[in-house]
């Protein structure tokens, strides 16, 4: 049985019209079932303050703890395989040096992991601070910001992502009525990726 449906039973028992009572049976259940949830409402109170949430990890306290990681690492040279949009990077380091390049379709320069660490870094303030126009125009009020995923085994940066968060601008509205078919904008996109590891594996 569920628990709703006990609680249910047990008020109908409290509360219900008792068979031979009168105004005062009736009253006294009706005085019990409002003990009995008063008395839930403390207990679940309590278990509210008993167990907490886990408290949330910083994006400052995973770059260190994924930092770590990658330097608590067993080797020096790997191969990576990178995606930004749509080119590829893929190349082979052996700390700062690297070995060879063998496929670089992107404009920017190869890659490290070291590179992506530091991406990750500065990422954290970027697009940061007050909410801005939306592309749908500015009934919709847009915040952004970036932020890492770092692999669990050896820390290097996963992937690099922008988030988009959109709200409605109702004091905007409130002055401007016309502009009530841009809302269907304020619906926050997904989420994009702007670098993805594709493959890590280390060199022998």
């Amino acid at each position: 049985m569920r628990w709703s449906e006990s609680i249910q039973r047990a008020w109908l028992r409290l509360a219900g019209p008792r068979r031979g009572a009168g105004e005062h049976g009736r009253a006294g259940g009706v005085w019990a079932a409002a003990a009995a949830l008063l008395a839930l409402a403390l207990l679940c109170g309590a278990l509210g303050l008993l167990v907490r949430p886990p408290a949330r990890v910083s994006a400052e306290e995973q770059l260190r703890a994924a930092r770590a990681r990658w330097d608590a690492r067993g080797f020096t040279g790997y191969r990576i395989v990178s995606r930004m949009g749509d080119c590829v990077q893929r190349g082979e380091f052996r700390g700062p040096e690297i070995l060879s390049i063998s496929r670089q379709d992107c404009f920017d320069s190869i890659r490290t992991v070291e590179a992506l660490f530091l991406l990750a870094e500065r990422a954290q303030s970027w697009g940061l601070g007050s909410p801005r126009c939306a592309p749908s125009g500015c009934v919709c009020r847009e915040t952004r910001s970036f932020y890492a995923v770092y692999d669990e085994q050896l820390g290097y940066p996963r992937a690099i992502r922008l988030r988009k968060y959109r709200t409605v601008d109702w004091a905007y509205l409130l002055g401007h009525p016309t502009a009530y078919h841009g809302l269907l904008g304020c619906m926050s996109p997904p989420e994009m990726d702007l670098v993805v590891v594709l493959a890590l594996e280390p060199l022998p």
